[in-house]
């Protein structure tokens, strides 16, 4: 385990179980810089349904609990929430 997101759910490292489903994409960028998708950008990524095991929020369901995954490749670590952030956790002490 690596800690908490904003919305107390867990974030673990799991490189053998936990693949991502955002794909690079293929052909070239539609607006400038133009050139072809290659990961420079953030824009260069699409969320692929199915192609890895974790969802868009880069999590999925572990032991009856949702859970978010850092991983390997793009996007590396969660990229939304799906629970609520409490607004105590974006404060400091």
């Amino acid at each position: 385990m690596i800690g908490y997101a904003p919305d107390g759910f867990e974030i673990k490292y799991s490189p053998s179980t936990a693949t991502s489903s955002w794909q690079l994409k293929s052909g070239m960028r539609p607006n400038p810089p133009g050139d072809a998708y290659d990961g420079t950008y953030e824009q260069d990524f699409e969320h692929i349904v199915g192609s890895g095991t974790l969802d868009e929020c880069n999590g999925r369901i572990l032991n009856g609990t949702y859970t978010y995954f850092a991983t390997d490749t793009y996007p590396y670590f969660p990229r939304c929430f799906k629970g609520e952030v409490t607004p105590e956790f974006m404060t400091r002490n």
